[in-house]
């Protein structure tokens, strides 16, 4: 699969399946991509931690990596595309708003998801289908802090 700049996220899933899982993954369990993936969070929270900006956004891209692998080692029977959305339907699952205004104490997941449901197919006109949009409607539901760049809350959310 050659890249291109529109695709959508399950390409990019296929993408680097056809990259990686034959030289490197293929003799990997789920458990030790699950690890990898671990292990590159770990790195990029350190860059959050020493306000390395630089850093952060080299590495990020090694974590969207790594779960798309795991992805695969899962053999989900699901799109990601499909999961992303079915948690995120251009709310925050937890106020279920966008731009979120969740506060201390809001429900649970488990007591939203009739609503989120609901929502996703109340919004499914706006379901992103390409990476750019994806990071477009996140940023409408969770945006940045006005005052200026937020690592930590940015990196919490995408570990979410």
């Amino acid at each position: 699969m050659q890249y291109r700049e529109d695709q959508n996220i399950d390409q990019y899933v296929d993408m680097f399946e056809q990259i990686y899982e034959p030289i490197q993954n293929l003799e990997r369990s789920f458990y030790q991509v699950f690890a990898r993936l671990i292990e590159s969070i770990a790195q990029c929270s350190q860059y959050v931690n020493k306000q390395n900006q630089k850093g952060l956004a080299d590495h990020v891209p090694e974590v969207f990596s790594w779960y798309c692998s795991l992805v695969n080692k899962a053999n989900l029977k699901m799109d990601l595309s499909e999961a992303i959305w079915k948690k995120f339907p251009y709310v925050c699952p937890y106020c279920l708003t966008a731009p979120c205004t969740c506060v201390r104490g809001k429900k649970s997941l488990e007591d939203n998801g009739s609503k989120i449901e609901g929502k996703a197919k109340e919004n499914l006109s706006k379901c992103p289908t390409n990476l750019d949009e994806w990071q477009s409607m996140f940023e409408q539901i969770y945006p940045r802090d006005p005052q200026g760049y937020d690592q930590k809350s940015n990196f919490s959310h995408l570990v979410e």
